[in-house]
């Protein structure tokens, strides 16, 4: 009878004579045999904070020209003002994908603690419920206050906000984290639809 090979044993293949010979691993891979696994957990850290050293010094150089034009060129862009608005949030969404790149890199590091994970899948959870909270908020109050105007922001930056619930959804191993971001990855998106259903259900009975 035929020998099962044990999971500890290599199901290689070997192809060729032994001088010139080549394997392919018939393995499933292991996630905690992956590449991040090489490296150092003090090393993982120190590149995580150098992405996003990157991120705030590259960001922040393009604001800081950006408000300098601006304070240079008042009536230009005062002339222009939706235009210039319009950039704003274009600078802000590609810096936003530009820091999901050491972002994917920490949520794949701290995803490997489950306790630190459910943690975190229920601070995102908090934070998508405040989605319809702010729906609410702005149908009840005024539109000319400050909360008023954190919940007019909070909802423009949703679709952003819905990525990034999408990515820690996918990096999650444990069933709790699993659960937790699929809760919020529902709240935020339902609230999505709804708010592009109002914007343009609004928009169509003002004409």
């Amino acid at each position: 009878m035929a020998k099962q090979p044990s999971k500890s044993q290599s199901t290689d293949i070997t192809f060729g004579c032994p001088a010139s010979a080549y394997r392919i691993d018939l393995r499933p891979s292991d996630p905690d045999n992956d590449s991040m696994k090489a490296i150092s957990a003090r090393t993982q850290w120190w590149l995580i904070g150098a992405g996003y050293g990157f991120v705030l010094l590259f960001g922040g150089s393009m604001a800081v020209q950006r408000y300098l034009y601006e304070f240079r060129h008042p009536d230009e862009v005062n002339a222009s003002s939706g235009m210039w608005a319009f950039g704003d949030m274009m600078m802000w969404t590609f810096l936003f994908f530009i820091a999901m790149v050491p972002t994917i890199f920490l949520l794949r590091l701290i995803a490997k603690s489950e306790a630190l994970y459910a943690g975190y899948s229920r601070l995102v959870l908090l934070f998508a419920v405040t989605a319809p909270l702010c729906i609410g908020l702005l149908a009840l109050a005024s539109h000319d206050n400050v909360v008023a105007e954190l919940c007019l922001w909070r909802l423009i930056w949703s679709p952003l906000i819905l990525i990034a619930i999408a990515v820690s959804r996918i990096v999650a191993r444990f069933n709790l984290a699993k659960k937790l971001l699929s809760y919020a990855l529902v709240t935020e998106g339902l609230t999505l639809i709804l708010t592009v259903t109002l914007f343009f259900t609004k928009a169509g009975g003002s004409h």
